[in-house]
């Protein structure tokens, strides 16, 4: 493609159809360059969702920093001025506890939510990423196979020009012989680049023809598994959080129930 200049980048449908071009091709061509399109954009999301996924994690831990700071508050000073009032746990230690298992279940939230952004970019973020360079790998085939008629669509030009030409000479009388044979040479110069571009472009066609398909159909099955994958990683992640929060209810009755007997 690049030693072509691109030819085939400036070559319409139609005139792609009228130099022998599949209009199933040229479709399945533009299909090509909206789909890298829509898989990189995807791929730019996912990698804003493990940007924030990671985010969330370390919000977390900071989180259950500060509620290990306020448990340490209410320990050490509100329990004092709390004692001996009412029966049971005072009011006050029973709130620190609660700030304390809230510290801790946060903490474990937070490391399950930095495995979950490795997690994220390993089995959404990667492939996608993958997929949209796949995609362009494919584009790019396709604009090889244009570059390829471009350039037969011009060598065949020359021969028909180099024809013309040798039909002028013949017909106007007076030429010299060497500049007739020099025409002549021309021609069959010009028809064996041209068919030496013909067997290019037959094995393009050939190449793409078996190759596209197949990347297609293989390309939907890893967006499928990739998919399912995002999916079970999801579900597994919201019900760790939700044993984690689970894990914490019994810490904060407790807390309520002490206030209520004050």
């Amino acid at each position: 493609g690049d030693s072509l200049g691109g030819a085939g980048a400036d070559m319409s449908s139609s005139a792609a159809v009228a130099a022998g071009e599949d209009p199933e091709f040229l479709r399945s061509r533009e299909y090509l360059a909206a789909l890298e399109s829509h898989l990189a954009e995807v791929a730019k999301q996912a990698s804003r969702l493990v940007k924030k996924q990671a985010a969330a994690g370390a919000a977390l831990a900071e989180f259950g920093a500060a509620a290990a700071a306020l448990a340490r508050l209410e320990g050490a000073g509100g329990a004092a001025g709390t004692a001996g009032r009412g029966r049971g746990i005072p009011a006050s230690a029973a709130l620190s506890d609660a700030l304390v298992a809230l510290g801790h279940h946060t903490q474990s939230l937070s490391r399950q939510a930095q495995l979950d952004a490795e997690r994220l970019s390993r089995e959404l973020e990667t492939p996608l990423k993958d997929a949209a360079r796949s995609a362009r790998s494919a584009r790019e085939a396709a604009a090889d196979r244009l570059n390829a008629l471009a350039a037969l669509s011009a060598a065949r030009a020359a021969v028909d020009g180099r024809r013309a030409r040798l039909t002028r000479l013949r017909g106007t009388p007076g030429t010299p012989a060497a500049k007739l044979q020099g025409a002549e040479g021309d021609v069959l110069a010009s028809q064996a680049a041209a068919e030496a571009l013909r067997r290019r472009y037959a094995g393009v066609v050939e190449r793409t023809g078996r190759e596209l398909p197949r990347w297609r159909a293989e390309g939907a099955g890893e967006m499928g598994r990739t998919l399912a994958a995002w999916a079970t990683a999801q579900s597994e992640s919201a019900q760790g959080a939700a044993r984690v929060w689970r894990a914490m209810a019994p810490a904060a009755a407790a807390a309520v129930a002490a206030a209520e007997r004050r």
